[in-house]
């Protein structure tokens, strides 16, 4: 007689207490789904006989080994979910390892209705959140656009504020040079008058032919 783990044990308990459960239509923990599950793993379950050869192609009919493309059902998505365990059909409790199951049962069309429910949520929560993102990066061009006018702006107020000052240089250089000339012929007028004995009018002549000289 071959030796009993307490894990066998203990899973064989759990088969006890969730048989009796449904039994006598009394509710239990939804852990025990997963517990009734893990029974199908251990020696004390019986497995459906195996018609085929237990090939690499042919595993998930042979039933050693889980199908590899066959995925988990979470618990929300489940068969049973919603229901009360005397609404609840024994044979979904091995909706995650269908092809142990020995009876053959049909799905719900509640888990495909919660299934769209779920994908169509998560397809409006990519949705808004793509909308959002790009409503967020069209803020930001907005406001990167608004920044660089605004330093457009300053830079051309800039350039005119300096070109006005070069004007107002300008100018002020050109009365320099015009007040030194005039002062200049007025010396010359002077000089003219005191010094040579000429008159203003041939004086200012003088000095005047005098300037355009200098002026060349």
């Amino acid at each position: 007689m071959s030796r009993v783990s307490p894990k066998q044990r203990k899973l064989a308990k759990y088969h006890r207490m969730a048989c009796l459960a449904i039994a006598l239509g009394l509710p239990f923990k939804a852990s025990l789904i997963n517990m009734y599950t893990a029974l199908a793993r251990s020696r004390y379950m019986k497995r459906p006989k195996v018609y085929g050869k237990a090939t690499s192609n042919r595993r998930s009919v042979s039933g050693n080994r889980k199908a590899p493309h066959k995925p988990k059902t979470p618990l929300s998505l489940h068969d049973s979910a919603g229901k009360g365990c005397w609404d609840r059909d024994p044979r979904s409790l091995w909706s995650r390892n269908s092809y142990l199951c020995p009876v053959t049962f049909t799905t719900d069309v509640n888990k495909g209705m919660a299934a769209d429910d779920e994908m169509e949520r998560l397809q409006k929560g990519v949705e808004e959140h793509t909308q959002r993102r790009h409503d967020e990066r069209i803020l930001v061009e907005k406001e990167k656009m608004k920044a660089e006018k605004e330093k457009m702006k300053a830079e051309k107020e800039r350039m005119m504020t300096e070109k006005e000052r070069v004007e107002i240089q300008k100018k002020r250089v050109e009365q320099e040079v015009l007040a030194s000339k005039l002062k200049m012929w007025h010396k010359h007028v002077v000089f003219n008058m005191e010094r040579r004995n000429m008159s203003y009018e041939d004086a200012s002549a003088d000095a005047s032919a005098m300037m355009h000289k200098i002026d060349r």
